[in-house]
């Protein structure tokens, strides 16, 4: 039940986020991608559980690691939205890309 729970709040996270970085005139195609993209994740869970099954059991954990490790790194470079305009147009997006600040190892 906690499972279901966290994936619950990330996909309804999802839609939360998602609509705070695209500009007003691709939001409704970003919420179409990202919900595909999820969908066929969903689908394609048990054929990684498979692996696990044919293979070695920990084949599944592992990738499924490396995913959660790649999102990770992959949010340091999305910019921050804090207190800041909704972007309306491409140009808007485009500055608010300017201001992302470098990550320092």
């Amino acid at each position: 039940m906690i499972g279901k729970l966290f994936a619950t709040g990330t996909f309804s996270l999802l839609y939360a986020f998602t609509g705070e970085l695209f500009p007003t005139l691709l939001r409704s195609q970003s919420y179409g991608v990202c919900s595909v993209v999820s969908r066929v994740s969903a689908v394609l869970v048990p054929f990684l559980l498979y692996l696990g099954v044919l293979y070695h059991p920990i084949i599944p954990y592992s990738m499924m690691g490396a995913i959660v490790v790649g999102a990770a790194v992959g949010m340091f470079f999305l910019p921050e939205t804090k207190s800041q305009p909704m972007p309306d147009t491409m140009e808007d997006a485009k500055l608010q890309n300017r201001f992302i600040s470098k990550v320092k190892c």
